[in-house]
């Protein structure tokens, strides 16, 4: 009997660690991911600001306005680098992020994509100025609205990977 039951509680304490392994390797992995999306995010983010994107898209759009040819072809340059290199490694992970983050991930992504295929569309200069002036107007909401998308994902990111409240105000006191 005491051999029976030491072999039940050694099975149990090996399923209980092996369940723990599985579960901090799993909250490390998510971890890990999630800091590599804010990095790649923030970073384009940046971009977008120092770069001065809207300022350019509005000039680009007034010069349309009053007749001018094509000065945003300067802007339109394709880019060189690939600068979606994590989210294309791991948008099959997405779905370990919390809901609200992968959400957001995806939104950003895709509306960031969607505006560098329209800005680099050779097709866009062939246009009536009217209609570019148009689409840059729809294009200039984009890049707000994947701002904002960049900035919500950020902080889901952020606070999915933080330490709980109570244990980061003692580490800051």
């Amino acid at each position: 009997m005491t051999e029976l039951f030491a072999a039940l509680v050694g099975g149990v304490l090996a399923l209980l660690g092996s369940f723990l392994f599985h579960w901090h390797s799993s909250r490390e992995n998510r971890k890990s991911l999630a800091q590599a999306f804010v990095g790649e995010i923030r970073a384009i983010l940046v971009l977008i600001e120092k770069r001065k994107y809207h300022e350019s898209l509005e000039r680009w759009r007034t010069s349309m306005l009053e007749g001018q040819s094509s000065p945003g072809r300067a802007f339109m340059a394709m880019p060189k680098q690939n600068y979606f290199t994590i989210f294309e490694a791991n948008a099959s992970k997405i779905g370990v992020l919390p809901r609200r983050a992968s959400m957001h991930v995806v939104r950003f992504y895709v509306l960031t994509k969607s505006l560098l295929e329209d800005l680099t569309n050779e097709e866009l200069f062939s246009r009536p100025p009217e209609l570019v002036a148009k689409i840059l107007i729809e294009n200039l909401e984009v890049l707000d609205d994947l701002q904002m998308a960049g900035q919500t994902a950020l902080y889901n990111l952020d606070r999915s990977v933080s330490k709980p409240k109570e244990t980061r105000k003692a580490t800051h006191t």
